[in-house]
This record gives C-alpha cells, structure tokens and sequence, in this order.
C-alpha cells in the first residue's frame, strides 16, 4: 500500500510482483513510479475509481544502488549511492519515462558519492542530496546540485 502522509488514506499498488521498496508520485497524484524489491521500475496510474494505483508500463530494472527516486512529468530522477573511492559515478540520472531512456547523467564528487537521501526539485533542475557521514566527521549538510553539479550547502 501507498500512504498518503497528507491525508493518512492507504491505496493499494494492484497486481504487485513483490514489495515496493520506493515510491514517487507526480505533482498531479495522478501517476506513480515504483522501484520493487527485484529493483524492476514499474509505472502505475490510479484506478478509475481513485481507489488504488494499476500498473502502467514495465520500464526496466534499476541498480540496486538506487535509493531515491523522484517523478516529475515524463522525467525520472534516479538516485544512486556509489562508494566514496568509486572513480566514476552516475549518481543522477534523469529518464524519459516515455521512452525509458536516459537523457540527462550527473556526477557528484567523490566526497559526496555515498548517499543517504536525495530528492529533485521540480521547479529548477536541482537536486537535494545527504551524503553518509564521513569517518570521524559528525557533520551532516544536504547540499544543493545544479546540473553542471556544482554544490551548494
């Protein structure tokens, strides 16, 4: 089920292969994206009765790195946690969930690569993002990204 925190009202996800481990649902609460626990990325439109949420399209697998997703029209922000060593990272990529292609990648800094939570902005091609705590450090700062990726914080 899918809980709205504004509302508390529950709506089902039908015809479900296994557990949605995350959700995102467009401004218009018209559509939804899920990631499942096989990692396969699922589209659902709500019912004709607004009582629950029907699956749409198949739109692939995702990595399980994957740990946050956010929907905004026909684009998709998939978030990704890479090590901090990791020598390259996509840990942004923006899907045209029309055509299932990728159409926009970002790089974040080493230093920021580990991910704990991270959402889009849907009015400015931003992204908010809490890097895990480094070793011997206590702190914590969501840092805004541009496209050009580009931190601020």
């Amino acid at each position: 089920e899918v809980v709205d925190c504004a509302t508390g009202v529950a709506q089902p996800l039908l015809r479900v292969p296994n557990q949605a481990r995350l959700v995102s649902i467009d401004e218009s609460g018209s559509q939804l994206i899920a990631v499942h626990e096989d990692n396969r990325l699922i589209s659902y439109r709500r019912s004709t009765d607004s009582m629950a949420w029907e699956p749409q399209w198949d739109l692939g697998s995702v990595d399980r790195r994957v740990i946050a997703v956010h929907l905004s029209g026909d684009h998709l922000a998939i978030f990704e946690s890479y090590p901090r060593r990791s020598l390259f990272n996509k840990a942004l990529q923006v899907m045209d969930i029309g055509t299932s292609e990728i159409i926009s990648a970002w790089t974040l800094p080493n230093s920021v690569a580990q991910l704990d939570a991270a959402c889009a902005s849907d009015y400015d091609d931003s992204a908010l993002v809490l890097p895990s705590v480094q070793e011997h450090s206590g702190n914590r700062q969501i840092l805004k990204f541009k496209e050009d990726a580009s931190a601020s914080g």
